[in-house]
């Protein structure tokens, strides 16, 4: 299979001082679903992310990386809408969340929904700092 965009137009938002939020989806082969985000992540940005990521799992199995490295910034009311997501997915037959993150500030965000995600019925999530760590720890294996 192919790589196939969920679309073949990306929403670009303006947020000002010249940052602009980018989301893009792409099923990379049959178990595997890639998310690219760039600028502010916030609650905007995840209706989108949602959209895509539920539209290319559809109900079947895949894992999931969430290239997050471009985005530098985000606050807390991403908590709700992501551990929504994270949930359905899980629901939908997702498996694995590997979410690569660079900033520290949305490292740490990202880590405190990370430790909530199973407790409220969503997959465990791995953080790394690279997409290429995301691989290879998708290659690694271990536990959902």
């Amino acid at each position: 299979m192919r790589n196939r965009k969920s679309s073949d137009r990306h929403e670009v938002v303006k947020t000002g001082a010249s940052e602009a939020n980018v989301v893009e989806t792409v099923r990379q082969h049959a178990s595997l679903i890639l998310t690219k985000a760039s600028g502010f992540l916030n609650a905007t940005m995840l209706v989108r992310l949602r959209a895509e990521l539920l539209g290319e799992l559809g109900n079947g199995e895949a894992n999931w990386i969430g290239d997050f490295t471009g985005v530098t910034r985000c606050d807390d009311t991403i908590r709700d809408p992501l551990l929504d997501v994270l949930k359905t997915f899980r629901d939908r037959g997702g498996k694995r969340v590997i979410i690569a993150v660079g900033t520290p500030n949305v490292r740490m965000v990202l880590s405190s929904i990370a430790m909530t995600s199973p407790l409220q019925g969503g997959p465990r999530i791995t953080l790394t700092d690279t997409t290429n760590a995301a691989y290879a720890a998708l290659r690694d294996g271990g536990e959902t």
